[in-house]
């Protein structure tokens, strides 16, 4: 989850620095609409590489089911 938070992190401080560059006026409400944009994009591709992770590997694993964190699927592994 820290990796996620570091990334968005980056990508917000991009999004303001790109701004600045070229001189637009951005206002408060824009900002905050596509740093929600780019933060549900990034945890459906997370999401993705875990479920895809879990479908390959399910069998080795053995897994059952766990939870995952970003999203409503719930997995559970067998220690």
């Amino acid at each position: 989850m820290h990796g996620i938070f570091l990334f968005k992190r980056v990508n917000y401080i991009q999004l303001k620095e790109y701004h600045k560059i070229e001189n637009l006026s951005i206002d408060k409400k824009m900002l905050k609409l596509a740093k929600k944009e780019f933060n549900k994009s990034l945890r459906n591709y997370f999401s993705t590489i875990i479920h895809r992770f879990i479908k390959k590997y399910q069998k080795i694993l053995k897994i059952i089911d766990m939870t995952c964190d970003l999203c409503t699927k719930t997995y559970e592994v067998m220690s």
